[in-house]
């Protein structure tokens, strides 16, 4: 805390790093490499485990690259949109493993959760229980998955791995972004999956004091970590809020509520497997 001999008083408060878990399709995206790169600098980033299983497998999807492609219903719902095109897969899945192969976990903090501790790279002073609970919310989350005839199954897993690995961390969000058809600013397909998963994603009222006071926060950290210009590029960056209660009834007992579905060594039953109950999204423009 800095206070300073003015009348006025100002106190400075030292950030943590704000956790962002990356949206599979924009890690995908031409912009997926270097937001990793720069955004990493400021924030601790982290992909999804499915993520990882995709680039371990990576010259099958270079065969098949149309399993990582999107198909989207139009405005008008008389034709598909596709996010990318399968060229732009293969380059992107190139240039990840490039850069799987050489990166610097000690320049930029990009973390994943693994099947087992040794698999896995987590922050420092993190929760190792962390692992246990993503598994449960991912186990969880797959129980009540409708799959939709526009994304393929790896897509399906793709986005309910996000989506449970960002539930599991405390105060995270994922970065995701829109797509524009024409004059029509598409909703994130993540979004869309997340109906298909019976979660309700709403998005926030722009005059909402609280968003306007964490739009300026990342915003800041955007600019600091040379993003503005994939803005002005044309990039519709957005951010999505899980709320989950189940993992709030966990963080609130600290361990200690014998009732807690993540208790480790508890009994799981009928009405503790439905982790999402009541879970709601919050997405919102940078």
């Amino acid at each position: 805390m800095i206070i300073t001999s003015s009348p006025e008083l100002f106190v400075k408060f030292n950030q943590p790093h704000r956790t962002c878990v990356l949206d599979p399709m924009l890690a995908l995206s031409s912009f997926g490499i270097p937001l990793v790169k720069q955004l990493g600098t400021v924030m601790d980033l982290w992909v999804g485990k499915e993520f990882w299983h995709v680039l371990d497998n990576i010259q099958f999807y270079l065969q098949r690259p149309e399993l990582l492609l999107l198909n989207r219903a139009a405005p008008d719902k008389t034709k598909y949109l596709t996010s990318f095109t399968a060229s732009e897969i293969i380059q992107s899945l190139q240039e990840w493993a490039s850069f799987r192969s050489e990166i610097d976990m000690d320049l930029v903090k990009l973390f994943w959760v693994g099947d087992r501790l040794n698999e896995s790279s987590l922050p420092k002073g993190i929760d190792p229980n962390i692992i246990q609970r993503y598994e449960m919310l991912a186990q969880s989350l797959n129980d009540r998955i409708q799959l939709s005839p526009q994304t393929s199954e790896t897509l399906t897993s793709l986005f309910s791995d996000t989506v449970a690995l960002s539930a599991s961390l405390s105060s995270s969000f994922i970065l995701t972004h829109q797509y524009v058809a024409k004059n029509n600013i598409l909703l994130p397909a993540i979004c869309l999956e997340l109906d298909n998963f019976g979660i309700p994603c709403q998005t926030v009222e722009t005059n909402d004091k609280m968003l306007t006071i964490e739009q300026e926060y990342l915003r800041k950290l955007f600019v600091q970590a040379g993003l503005s210009k994939f803005v002005w590029a044309g990039l519709q960056l957005n951010i999505l809020h899980m709320f989950v209660p189940s993992v709030l009834q966990f963080e609130g007992a600290n361990g200690q509520n014998t009732n807690s579905p993540f208790i480790k060594d508890s009994k799981v039953n009928e009405a503790a497997a439905n982790l999402w109950a009541g879970t709601k999204c919050f997405l919102y423009q940078i």
